[in-house]
């Protein structure tokens, strides 16, 4: 039996050796790559407006001489003489003609009694004026709220330092330009007159539509006392009091002077930019949550802008006259960033983030063609819209803008 037990002994198999768990962190992933999303606030652009363009007289230009034709002015207008006479037919009916043209017309209208002459003439304008604005106009764009998304690598720590570590990243953003200046410039206004006979009648009211007026009248007899009927009726008669001017102009003079108070020009950019970003991140982690990020790189602006330029005359006499030119531009801008954060974790895989920058980017010019949509007056009487070609223009600057950012970070 002893040796049965021997045997039994040399058989039995070594208790199973229990797992030593002590270097179990070493088996658990780490999160190397960080998301980050979040808001992005950039002070805005700064503009340089400047330039010269036109506005032409929104009226058609009207011939000098013509009689009965169309002719609309900013304080008015004449129009063909309408006027009719009654003919017996000679079997209890009448038909209507038109009177035998005399150069008058009763058909007209004006706005002021300022348009009429001291020597009893009424006179009807047209306005159109180039700028002459030799001055450059700067101005500061409101800063913009916008969006970010970026996304970086940890690639370790650096040997002298435990607490120093360094990524990769890289992100794009987007954000508005907002900028606008508006001021009065010198012009050269341009002034048609065109002067029409009155005929030594005295005009109705202004503002007045003159057309084929009459009134009634009451029939006296020599001692003034009025006339009736066999029913004790007064007698009346109606009586045409229709204010008669010339059809056509008995005189036209055209005249330019230089103002600083009747054109307003308004410059208006706005548009937008992504900016795409990337480069190294120094990390420095005092506390296991806690991490101050610095970093720099390179960055490339894909920028797309629509610049308006509205100009105003504001003339004499009559409404106001609007031109508006406006073009569309995209283009490429490098330039560079210096970035420095605050990040701290919520938990090991989403924390938050708070930071500031600055950048620079260069600048680009947008022009606009301001030949103008209408036709300008001359000292010639000449339709100069397309021999005469006016720009405006802007100077964007992205330089020397800084901001902050703020959001949301997520480990995996």
């Amino acid at each position: 039996m002893g040796g049965g037990d021997d045997e039994d002994q040399k058989n039995k198999q070594p208790p199973v050796e229990i797992p030593d768990f002590s270097n179990l962190d070493e088996y658990i992933y780490q999160p190397k790559s960080n998301l980050n999303f979040g808001m992005r606030y950039i002070s805005g652009v700064k503009s340089h407006f400047s330039g010269n363009g036109i506005i032409g007289a929104p009226q058609f230009l009207p011939d000098a001489t013509a009689p009965n034709i169309v002719r609309v002015y900013n304080d008015g207008r004449v129009d063909p003489d309408g006027r009719t006479a009654s003919i017996d037919n000679g079997n209890g009916t009448s038909s209507s003609v038109a009177v035998s043209a005399d150069g008058k017309t009763q058909q007209w209208q004006y706005d002021s009694s300022t348009q009429v002459t001291s020597d009893g003439y009424m006179q009807f304008h047209i306005y159109s004026a180039q700028t002459e604005d030799a001055l450059s106009h700067s101005s500061s764009g409101k800063g913009t709220l916008g969006m970010e998304l970026t996304s970086s690598r940890d690639m370790g720590n650096i040997n002298f330092g435990k607490n120093l570590s360094w990524k990769l990243f890289g992100g794009v953003s987007i954000n508005d330009i907002q900028d606008a200046y508006m001021t009065k410039v010198s012009a050269n206004v341009t002034t048609l007159t065109d002067t029409y006979d009155l005929y030594g009648q005295t005009p109705p009211q202004a503002p007045s539509t003159e057309g084929a007026n009459s009134s009634t009248v009451t029939l006296t007899d020599s001692t003034g006392a009025a006339l009736t009927d066999s029913s004790g009726n007064p007698v009346t008669v109606s009586v045409n009091t229709t204010t008669l001017i010339s059809n056509a102009p008995v005189n036209r003079s055209i005249s330019s002077a230089l103002d600083t108070t009747s054109v307003t020009n308004h410059w208006k950019l706005h548009g937008g930019y992504f900016e795409f970003r990337g480069g190294p991140i120094l990390t420095y982690s005092p506390a296991e949550r806690l991490h101050f990020n610095l970093s720099a790189g390179p960055a490339i602006l894909y920028v797309g802008s629509n610049l308006a330029v509205t100009s105003v005359l504001a003339p004499a006499a009559g409404n106001q006259t609007v031109e508006t030119a406006a073009s569309d531009k995209s283009i490429l801008l490098f330039g560079g960033f210096v970035d420095a954060t605050v990040q701290y974790d919520l938990n090991e895989r989403a924390g938050l983030y708070v930071g500031v920058f600055y950048q620079e980017a260069g600048t680009y010019k947008q022009n606009v063609d301001a030949s103008g949509a209408a036709p300008m007056l001359n000292g010639s009487y000449n339709d100069i819209t397309k021999t005469w070609t006016g720009t405006y223009s802007a100077k964007v600057d992205f330089t020397n803008q800084s901001g902050f950012r703020s959001g949301l970070t997520y480990k995996f």
